[in-house]
């Protein structure tokens, strides 16, 4: 079963640290071109506001995979729990003590899964507030037309926080499925 797992690390390793890099690489643009419409004339800034949406929308399809990743993850190690915890109540001694282990290997992973979701949930809130913020600040400083699609554009932000607080909500009531193997007696 050990094989199973650091393969699964592995693999999980690869498509997270990928999929992060993206995603900072993405938040790092953002920022710079933020800056770089609050200092510009407003002809130029719908082209760079333009361009934030194209960074944004990667940026989202990026933490979308990351977060069903990690559910299904989650998932799966809830699956996995409750065979290993039902194979454990069966047996004894040395299989009851391997099949322990295995379990609490599939814990760990599965409570490193919740944590980094929540992470994740945690600074995409973070970043629709500091966008928010952003974008208020460019609206008061804009006149006409400029102004409203600004405040479009903050709505938006404010509605996707909103979302992935539920999202962080719903993540945060995420309950262990099986009893630990310890309370399960074993078949004499």
């Amino acid at each position: 079963m050990s094989s199973i797992f650091e393969k699964g690390r592995e693999v999980w390793g690869k498509v997270s640290g990928s999929l992060e890099s993206a995603m900072d690489q993405a938040q790092s643009e953002v920022g710079k071109l933020q800056t770089q419409a609050a200092g510009a004339p407003d002809a130029s800034k719908a082209r760079i506001w333009a361009k934030i949406g194209e960074t944004q929308a990667k940026q989202e399809a990026d933490q979308e995979k990351l977060r069903s990743s990690l559910l299904d993850q989650i998932a799966e190690a809830n699956t996995q729990l409750s065979q290993l915890e039902g194979a454990a109540a069966g047996v004894s001694g040395s299989a009851r003590e391997k099949l322990t282990r295995d379990i609490d290997q599939v814990r760990e992973e599965r409570d490193k899964a919740l944590t980094k979701l929540t992470t994740n949930l945690e600074s995409e809130i973070a970043a629709a507030e500091n966008e928010m913020a952003t974008l208020q600040k460019e609206a008061a400083d804009a006149s006409g037309g400029a102004a409203a699609r600004i405040q479009v554009r903050a709505e938006w932000a404010r509605i996707r926080r909103d979302t992935v607080q539920q999202w962080l909500q719903e993540v945060r009531t995420l309950q262990p499925v099986a009893a630990p193997v310890s309370s399960v007696p074993p078949i004499r």
